[in-house]
């Protein structure tokens, strides 16, 4: 399975028959699979400079998060924020988390600053973890996050 249907199907998995996909729809502007996707795709290839070989999980609550496997042997978690969410109130929470994991608070560490990605009203805030980390499940990333 290629990385845009892994995480097509990631999306109808969480979404199965249950959620109307307003969160899907807030975010990404679309409720699309395919076109999530390729929004994802293309950021990460973007932005990390890495393309996307698997998806790990995806969950959705205020916003959606993902964890991804990269070519580059990198794990990340994704965070798309809907839109009505203003980067001056990402900033410090980002700076918190950023403090608390360099003074050795297990905090996933991020990798980019919140972006906005081209095109769409979409923010994305991507963070790693180390493999003493595997423990963060994708809800202790949103707790931490």
């Amino acid at each position: 399975m290629g990385a845009a249907n892994s995480i097509a199907a990631a999306v109808l998995d969480w979404d199965a028959g249950w959620n109307d996909m307003t969160i899907e729809r807030n975010v990404f502007g679309t409720t699309e699979p395919q076109q999530i996707a390729s929004l994802i795709l293309h950021f990460v290839r973007q932005y990390l400079g890495s393309a996307v070989t698997q998806c790990l999980f995806y969950e959705t609550s205020m916003g959606c998060v993902l964890g991804l496997s990269l070519g580059d042997g990198r794990n990340v978690a994704l965070k798309a924020q809907p839109p009505s969410l203003q980067l001056d109130r990402l900033l410090p929470a980002q700076r918190a988390q950023t403090h608390l994991a360099d003074r050795g608070f297990p905090a996933p560490r991020p990798i980019l600053p919140p972006t906005k990605l081209v095109g769409h009203l979409l923010c994305v805030w991507p963070f790693r973890w180390a493999k003493r980390d595997r423990h963060l499940s994708s809800l202790s990333l949103r707790i931490l996050t």
